[in-house]
């Protein structure tokens, strides 16, 4: 069986040494890949980690 989730994560990073925000995401997606893959049988396809912005109107498009 094969399908697709989405994680929607609201974060806030609030550490100046932490500027590189792309770093982060790298890093998010490989722990993701990781831990999913640590089930025998699974094979992570693809994983993507994209920012959101939020409009004025509070909606993230």
């Amino acid at each position: 069986m094969r399908g697709k989730l989405m994680i929607m994560i609201d974060l806030e990073d609030r550490s100046p040494e932490n500027e590189n925000w792309l770093a982060d995401t790298i890093a998010l997606g490989n722990s993701l890949r990781d831990r999913l893959e640590a089930t025998p049988d699974v094979v992570v396809h693809d994983i993507d980690v994209l920012p959101l912005r939020e409009g004025r109107d509070g909606r993230c498009n």
